[in-house]
């Protein structure tokens, strides 16, 4: 009975024009395997080199890059930003230190007409995402915004870290480390 019923399931899928039956395949000859993380690797860099990075662009805009280490799934890190001059301001962000780990930054100006972006990681070690952009309707052209960053899935060693590299076309801008909470974020 069981082998009747196992070939009408093939005869039925071979009708459809698909496989019956699933089967996993090596990587092929030459083609890299996906690296698991060797023990005891550490999914953030020290301390030292966790300080914002200020960069002036030569179009007298601003770059800093900030750093995202949480402990545990379900922290939120959040950064206030300041840039007097600005309308618009582009936060990206990247993994740290062993390739797999998918991140988020959401990005919130209010105003009289408030806006957020959600932006993610690809996985790479240094691989950055798309801009998350937010502008500002005020006459003043004071950004104000919200950086959140979070963890979203992948290799799952803690503690990790990410990158977030926010950009400025105006002013000096300046951040304040509001600090990381406990919550579960909810997009966007």
């Amino acid at each position: 009975m069981k082998l009747r019923k196992l070939a009408s399931l093939v005869l039925y899928c071979a009708a459809l024009g698909v496989s019956p039956l699933a089967s996993a395949e090596p990587p092929a000859a030459g083609e890299p395997a996906e690296a698991a993380p060797r023990s005891g690797e550490l999914n953030y860099r020290s301390t030292g080199q966790r300080q914002p990075q200020l960069t002036q662009l030569p179009d007298g805009g601003q770059q800093i890059l900030l750093s995202c280490l949480l402990s545990r799934p379900g922290q939120i890190q959040r950064y206030a930003v300041n840039c007097p001059g600005t309308k618009r301001i582009d936060v990206k962000v990247a993994d740290c230190c062993i390739p797999g780990d998918h991140w988020q930054v959401k990005v919130k100006s209010w105003d009289f007409k408030p806006n957020t972006a959600v932006a993610t990681s690809p996985g790479g070690d240094g691989d950055y995402s798309a801009p998350a952009s937010v502008f500002t309707y005020s006459s003043s052209r004071d950004m104000n915004a919200l950086i959140e960053c979070s963890y979203l899935h992948g290799v799952n060693i803690f503690p990790a870290e990410s990158f977030l590299l926010v950009e400025s076309s105006g002013g000096a801008c300046s951040v304040t480390d509001v600090g990381i909470t406990e919550e579960i974020d909810r997009s966007p």
